[in-house]
């Protein structure tokens, strides 16, 4: 089997990565001030250190946030553009898990430029690395920069390196994943573990050499691991007791990424095709290194404990493990190998490979998830040396028939492309412009108003299945970071709760009367009675004090007018 750097090096590598990189970006677009970006913000703007949140349970647990890129970017916002620095961020990312694929890729032998071009091309539209993870809601390719996609690239590199016997630098990768993500890299444990195994016990790698490689990782690995490990340590709310189960949180909160039971049947179904569709063209693949099968099979492991430990143990450190979403971990696997694979049968000499198989798994792979399913249909073929014989027959007898058929594939991926696209693009223009206008209030509210003052925003049930919220939709992510002024309650800080469990009592009794206010007056009324300072509304007329694009900023209480009437 050839390996990295055996044909054309680092020159085809890097070239590939790049155009990997730029074509999935292409692909996904870039979202800024969205999702968890909300944490983030407050990170890098240090709102921690400004004296009007000192009493801000949130803001205050933001300390506490241990991911490294963010303790490195902490109130970085006054010598950088915010908006410019996360789309770097999302294209080193991006470029980092491409990169990581061109690497696993050369174990299963692909490294000549052409190879590393069409997959490259392959694993930046294939639909099962975009948007969410199914079953687990964890981030593949999304628009926005959050850190977790770090650790998607760093953990693809890992194994590589595990391939090529590099404990040492196996080691290393993982303690940058565990920098980024803690929780991604105890999930590498598993593979780590099954991998080297497999090299002692196949004399591959001698114990003596083991334990050198792991004794020379050690150290630096500590001190990459140390910042996360200080920043826990110093947290002085972890560990305390909540006032309410931790699994009764989480049903709470967003259960997707814990409970297997919260996912629906058809996300579940639809994961459990993602493995057998991997499991087939590892079948097909036959790869001589096993480190790609021994990984997948890990990660299928402890997804696998990820359904088991919540009716086992409701203990908050073992349940934030995020077990259950390695499910992203599962989509990258057989992302890696159905692309794999398809960039032999594209590139083959067999006229069945290239003509039938390689259009057909293209289709599936490379259009809309729902087609995902199809891709059993060549895999089929090629696994049957009955279905083989049927399919070469036809083709010997109508040959011209196989080439209509790429070019029927071609055409119906470019309409499946074209509605994509429109829809991505409609949901990035409308996120753009609830950014520009939550921007603009938030510029407002920091010329305009008080420090001190307090803001009800509209905010949202994020739970599946939530209903719709009660006005303006939009993501309020970037507001507090421009305003730095204080926000009553938002449903996403909850997520604060996991490392301030203290935080619990404080979000739990806001957010669930808010949600519960059904007209505009209801809310008015609730925030005259918490002292809140300002209500964000869908215009309703009356006096505003400023209003932009249909959202409007009402006063409780103004000196010498009676109060506003909504």
């Amino acid at each position: 089997m050839r390996q990295f750097g055996e044909d054309h090096g680092y020159a085809s590598l890097l070239i590939a990565a790049l155009l990997g990189t730029v074509l999935s970006l292409l692909s996904t677009g870039y979202l800024f001030a969205t999702g968890n970006n909300l944490f983030h913000l407050g990170i890098i703007g240090a709102l921690y250190d400004l004296p009007q949140y000192q009493n801000d349970a949130f803001i205050q647990s933001l300390r506490h946030y241990a991911s490294g890129p963010w303790l490195i970017l902490s109130g970085k916002d006054r010598t950088l553009t915010v908006d410019g620095l996360f789309f770097v961020l999302l294209f080193f990312s991006r470029f980092l898990s491409i990169l990581g694929f061109l690497l696993c890729a050369a174990l299963l032998g692909l490294v000549s430029w052409r190879e590393r071009l069409v997959f490259a091309s392959v694993i930046a539209t294939c639909s099962i690395m975009r948007g969410l993870s199914l079953a687990g809601g964890g981030g593949l390719f999304i628009p926005e920069f959050t850190q977790s996609e770090i650790a998607n690239g760093l953990t693809l590199i890992m194994l590589y390196c595990l391939g090529r016997r590099n404990l040492l630098g196996g080691i290393i990768l993982n303690a940058l994943v565990f920098f980024t993500n803690a929780f991604f890299a105890v999930w590498n444990a598993l593979p780590f573990l099954l991998v080297t195994g497999y090299w002692l016990r196949t004399g591959a790698v001698s114990p003596r050499q083991a334990m050198r490689q792991i004794a020379l990782a050690s150290l630096p690995a500590m001190v990459i691991a140390a910042p996360i490990l200080v920043n826990i340590r110093s947290n002085p709310h972890c560990g305390q007791p909540m006032a309410v189960d931790y699994l009764t949180f989480l049903t709470q909160y967003w259960p997707l990424h814990f409970l297997i039971w919260s996912n629906s049947l058809g996300a579940i179904f639809g994961l459990a095709v993602i493995v057998i569709l991997g499991a087939w063209g590892l079948c097909l693949l036959r790869p001589v290194n096993p480190t790609i099968t021994l990984s997948s099979l890990a990660f299928v492991l402890v997804y696998g404990l990820g359904i088991l430990v919540p009716m086992a143990t409701h203990n908050p450190a073992i349940l934030n493990l995020h077990l259950l979403r390695s499910s992203t971990c599962l989509h990258i696997m057989t992302s890696l190998i159905l692309a794999s694979l398809l960039t032999r049968w594209v590139l083959s000499g067999d006229r069945l490979e290239r003509r039938v198989l390689g259009p057909l798994l293209l289709l599936a792979f490379c259009s809309i998830r729902a087609l995902v399913p199809l891709a059993g249909i060549p895999l089929a073929i090629a696994m049957s040396p009955r279905l083989q014989r049927v399919a070469r027959h036809g083709i010997e007898r109508r040959g011209i028939h196989a080439k209509w058929l790429a070019v029927a594939v071609g055409v119906l991926m470019l309409g499946l492309w074209s509605l994509y696209g429109r829809q991505q693009i409609a949901t990035l223009r409308l996120s753009h412009q609830q950014v520009r206008t939550w921007t603009a209030i938030g510029e407002w509210a920091r010329s305009q108003t008080p420090r001190d003052a307090v803001f009800l925003l509209p905010t949202k049930d994020i739970r599946p299945h939530a209903p719709a919220p009660y006005s303006y939709a939009g993501d309020s992510a970037i507001f507090e970071f421009t305003s730095h002024r204080q926000v009553w309650v938002d449903f996403i800080r909850g997520a604060a709760v996991m490392w301030t469990p203290s935080y619990y009592s404080e979000w739990n009794s806001r957010i669930w009367p808010v949600l519960a206010l059904k007209t505009p007056g209801q809310r008015m009324d609730y925030a005259r009675r918490k002292g809140i300072t300002y209500l964000v509304e869908a215009c309703t007329g009356g006096s505003a004090a400023f209003g932009v694009d249909g959202l409007c900023v009402y006063a409780t209480k103004v000196p010498g007018k009676p109060p506003p009437s909504l």
